[in-house]
């Protein structure tokens, strides 16, 4: 556990710990605890979770952790500004617009006409580009001016805390129940310097400066974590792009949750390492070998990535990326896997585009977790928004209107009409 101390020097541009209030950029110290009913909880639901179990030369072994659903439960996360809200529905922003992600990138304070502060200049900056500045378990927010293409800092309202004082910690887990801890972790954000809203808003070495401060921020995380004898870390990067699958900021951005809490994973992940276990034991990687559907569904086979079309889509053009060669995380990409990758997101988010599909999307980076002795093989989900409900979200199933072959199809015809446009 990363403990909070009040021994702080005095710098300039430095945010002393005495006035961080409950939470902000994770930190809970005596200074602002107050209630444990907002400590940040990851709470498993006992009704769809269980024990992890090994099972080799015919003996089963319970791990000390679980699979199943989960909930990080961070009331601070209520307090983040919605940018979205001041914005007129599918407007684009000019380049006047002062997002609250500006004043961190700027190290200044921006003051709308109201008098209120836009955003927070004081940031814990992971990294400017892939240049290691603050510790991820830094107590001290400061102005820090930043020179790269796109930085990584810690997120000010956070769904899970970093730090807590050792006398704190020990007084609320009196209050957690078998089926909760603490939600210990570190979440990134990572945007770049140049506001953009879309993948295509921005240019190619742009976007690949904000994956490589990203990657690299990832990294220094782990080896922190590692040091403070954490070793068994899960990590969800993800953009949410649009208001309606969960953005709060219009400029483009990445985010990272890196799970501290060493209780286990959540069913999608489980699955999908016993998918891959299974491909192992067979010894062949679907995403190596697939020739979805005898190409149909693929959409586009780059120098280092395949576009295609999910063959069980959760939502309507529901695509997936995968690396052609077999990559087991995010941090094990080479600079020109990164490269070419973003030159196929802004393909691929211009192609949807033409079709007129909606411009609100998640992209999910399925990555192997530290720690784990597993077989894995990178891939990115990117999903469409779309209103769902009723019993076509019964269980783990979906159902969706548009076939995998048809959205191929209409892929691989507007990227042919994408490239053939002039610049």
């Amino acid at each position: 556990m990363v403990e909070a101390t009040a021994s702080m020097e005095a710098h300039a541009g430095v945010l002393e710990i005495e006035k961080i209030p409950f939470m902000n950029w994770g930190i809970i110290s005596r200074y602002n605890f107050y209630t444990f009913k907002n400590v940040p909880v990851k709470r498993w639901d006992p009704l769809s979770s269980a024990a992890i179990e090994l099972h080799e030369y015919g003996t089963t072994v319970r791990l000390p952790k679980q699979f199943g659903h989960y909930s990080y439960l961070s009331p601070v996360r209520a307090s983040r500004s919605n940018q979205f809200k001041d914005i007129p529905l599918d407007s684009k922003c000019t380049r006047e617009f002062i997002d609250i992600f500006k004043a961190t990138v700027d190290a200044r304070e921006y003051i709308a006409s109201d008098g209120q502060k836009i955003g927070d200049a004081h940031s814990i900056t992971i990294c400017d580009g892939t240049r290691r500045l603050d510790n991820p378990f830094s107590l001290q927010p400061r102005i820090r001016p930043t020179q790269e293409k796109a930085i990584t800092f810690i997120n000010k309202y956070p769904a899970m805390c970093r730090v807590v004082e050792p006398d704190i910690k020990d007084y609320i887990e009196k209050f957690l129940d078998d089926n909760a801890k603490i939600a210990m972790g570190v979440n990134l954000l990572s945007t770049p310097r140049e506001y953009g809203e879309h993948f295509e808003d921005l240019p190619i070495d742009t976007i690949a400066s904000l994956f490589q401060s990203m990657i690299e921020g990832i990294k220094y995380v782990k080896e922190e974590s590692n040091k403070h004898g954490m070793h068994f870390i899960p990590v969800s990067p993800f953009f949410n792009i649009g208001s309606k699958v969960g953005g709060s900021v219009p400029r483009l951005h990445g985010q990272v949750y890196i799970d501290l809490v060493e209780n286990g994973h959540g069913s999608r992940m489980e699955n999908m390492l016993k998918a891959f276990a299974e491909m192992k034991r067979r010894g062949a990687c679907q995403l190596c070998q697939s020739k979805h559907e005898s190409g149909t569904r693929a959409i586009v086979v780059s120098e280092h990535w395949v576009l295609f079309s999910s063959g069980s889509p959760i939502r309507n053009y529901h695509l997936r990326l995968a690396p052609r060669e077999h990559v087991e995380r995010i941090d094990d990409l080479t600079a020109p896997q990164i490269r070419n990758l973003c030159l196929l997101l802004q393909l691929t988010s211009k192609a949807l585009n033409k079709l007129g599909v909606e411009r609100n999307r998640n992209l999910i980076i399925n990555t192997k977790p530290y720690g784990y002795d597993s077989y894995f093989h990178i891939f990115l989900d990117l999903i469409p928004f779309e209103t769902i409900g009723g019993a076509e979200m019964a269980d783990s199933m979906r159902v969706v209107r548009t076939s995998p072959l048809a959205v191929a199809e209409d892929m691989r015809n507007a990227i042919n009409e994408v490239t053939q446009e002039p610049d």
